[in-house]
């Protein structure tokens, strides 16, 4: 099977039109197969067609003869298990490999989704089929018609778990339309953290219940507890155990926001010491009249952070004196002082402000989650714009202009 399974990976990124076997200039090994095949034996047809592939990656014949193969495998392979000499569950991995060679999903996988979708619903659990709606649209490769269909159950199974919000006690139905908001932008780790707290009032909500159980639930709240270790660990002031707590949690769940989050505040807060400590140092250097080293340090400090007014007043006190003008190393720095802050590095700031991306992505979640499509676009926009390596609100543009759609 190991052969098959690598010949899968010599199909094109496109599907082409199957052509007929002849047996002209064909390798006899696709004539058999081509005959295995119609009787219904896929395995022993798949063994000839990757034996081609193996010696002749790029034919065509047997390439359009093995993505055949996988439709028919994947169309009528569950209602002939008796000619299968290979297990349901290598058929299924051997449709889903071709399928995603071809970048595409496998009909397979779609048609398991729905039926999952489909018995929530019957239970009345449309916030489980929600979640499951969900993730088939983050599946690479959904061709546009299933996509079309996707979103438009998606839209039916919202509305009922709107009206199951709207009869919900209303100390709890804000926390609910926040966590349902956070799952359709796609925030998962948002989301679960919402619905924990939810089912802490809430316990007898077994829908809720059943969706914490699940196995990427479980990652995000075991990542979430490591993470507010680290917070934990910053408010004690202790950066190195903060780190660390962080960097277990990215382990646990790489999509960990709060843990980036937590990094990026340690980095910062080091950043901060090391500019401390250079001005202090640099302030002695000074007083000792020691203007060169003083200005060495300056210079490292600024790299770190070109708008700290302590730095650049020190600098300026450095650059005053007359003797040292004319050489090198302080006309060198002087340059940097004078250019460095006023062009590139507002530049920076004006498009990168972590904060306001923020704001503005909070206001989104509110508009979205009282269904004002057009209003959380125009914040998520804005989050963008002052943020454009947010992850959260670039998933929250893509969803809502998705919905708007």
């Amino acid at each position: 099977m190991a052969i098959v399974f690598s010949a899968f990976f010599c199909l094109m990124a496109q599907p082409p039109v199957r052509a007929e076997i002849r047996g002209n200039g064909v390798p006899v090994e696709l004539s058999e197969a081509n005959f295995l095949m119609r009787s219904g034996n896929y395995g022993a047809a798949a063994e000839k067609i990757a034996s081609v592939l193996m010696r002749r990656p790029g034919n065509e014949v047997a390439r359009e003869e093995m993505l055949h193969l996988c439709r028919l495998m994947s169309a009528n392979g569950s209602n002939n298990t008796n000619a299968l000499p290979v297990s349901e569950n290598e058929r299924q991995e051997m449709v889903t490999l071709a399928y995603k060679s071809l970048r595409k999903t496998s009909p397979d996988k779609i048609g398991k989704m729905f039926l999952e979708a489909s018995s929530y619903e019957k239970q009345n659990m449309h916030l489980l089929s929600c979640r499951t709606y969900l993730q088939m649209l983050s599946i690479s490769g959904l061709d546009l018609d299933e996509k079309y269909n996707v979103e438009k159950k998606l839209r039916k199974a919202s509305l009922r778990v709107n009206s199951k919000m709207e009869s919900l006690p209303e100390n709890v139905r804000g926390i609910y339309r926040e966590a349902f908001t956070l799952m359709n932008v796609g925030d998962w780790e948002g989301s679960v953290g919402m619905w924990y707290t939810y089912s802490q009032s809430q316990s007898g909500d077994a829908e809720v219940r059943k969706l914490l159980s699940f196995p990427d639930s479980l990652i995000v709240v075991k990542g979430k507890r490591k993470s507010d270790e680290g917070n934990l660990a910053l408010e004690a002031k202790n950066p190195e155990l903060a780190k660390k707590c962080f960097e277990e949690a990215l382990k646990i769940n790489p999509n960990s926001q709060d843990a980036v989050k937590g990094l990026d505040i340690v980095k910062r807060q080091s950043k901060r010491e090391m500019v401390s400590k250079n001005v202090a140092k640099a302030e002695k250097m000074i007083q000792a009249d020691r203007k060169f080293k003083a200005i060495e340090l300056l210079s490292e400090a600024l790299k770190e952070d070109p708008s700290d007014s302590r730095v650049l007043a020190l600098l300026q006190q450095a650059l005053d004196i007359s003797e040292q003008k004319s050489t090198g190393i302080v006309s060198r720095v002087k340059t940097t002082r004078a250019q460095e802050p006023e062009k590139p590095d507002k530049t920076i700031i004006a498009l990168r402000n972590p904060e306001k991306a923020e704001a503005h992505y909070q206001r989104g979640l509110v508009y979205y989650g009282l269904r004002n499509f057009k209003e959380a676009l125009n914040e998520w926009k804005l989050a963008v714009d002052f943020d454009p390596t947010y992850q959260k609100a670039v998933r929250a543009l893509e969803r809502v202009q998705s919905d708007l759609r």
